[in-house]
């Protein structure tokens, strides 16, 4: 009887370790990318807070101005970015801003070092949208994680499908947006 008391505690003991590694638990080391990249994506809004990081904005419709075209639109966009070397800079964050009407939309696309997309951040009230709050978590082209108000969900769904290509899209452009306008900056 003591030995397989001893048995079964040495055998909890090696599950244990084996939950611990993410042997037996496929997820857990998935979810330690997503952790360190908001750990990240916390530390650069801090920076910003501190004025560590360089700000390039646009606005457009900045006094919202009613037209016949655009009813109360307003966008802004802010990329928050550090220098690496000369006239090269290193885009950390993308903030973008709309209002339209009624509709309020805050986005923040968060780069990894080598300026890949690595965490998006969507705050909107848009009845026609099914959430507040969307968080997606990025490794390379793959998604890891898709929070919907803090919620993990599926993203294999097709408004899912479509909604992620054009953040993803959006993300991309606004990225390739300032690689464009670094040409410009000054040494």
């Amino acid at each position: 009887m003591l030995i397989f008391v001893i048995k079964m505690k040495y055998l909890k003991s090696i599950t244990f370790i084996f939950w611990l590694t993410g042997g037996l638990c496929p997820g857990f080391a998935q979810n330690i990318y997503p952790e360190t990249v908001l750990a990240k994506y916390l530390a650069v809004k801090e920076q910003i807070a501190q004025n560590q990081l360089f700000l390039n904005a646009f606005q457009f419709q900045p006094g919202r101005l009613a037209s016949p075209q655009w009813a109360d639109y307003h966008r802004s966009e802010k990329y928050w970015f550090r220098g690496v070397s000369g006239s090269r800079f290193q885009l950390s964050l993308v903030e973008v801003i709309i209002d339209s009407g009624f509709v309020h939309q805050d986005i923040a696309f968060f780069y990894d070092e080598d300026e890949r997309l690595a965490y998006l951040i969507e705050k909107q009230n848009d009845p026609a949208l099914p959430y507040r709050e969307l968080r997606i978590f990025f490794e390379g082209q793959t998604i890891l994680r898709l929070e919907e108000d803090q919620a993990i969900i599926n993203s294999s769904t097709i408004f899912y499908q479509k909604r992620l290509a054009r953040l993803r899209e959006m993300g991309q452009f606004l990225l390739e947006k300032f690689k464009d306008y670094q040409q410009y900056a000054r040494p």
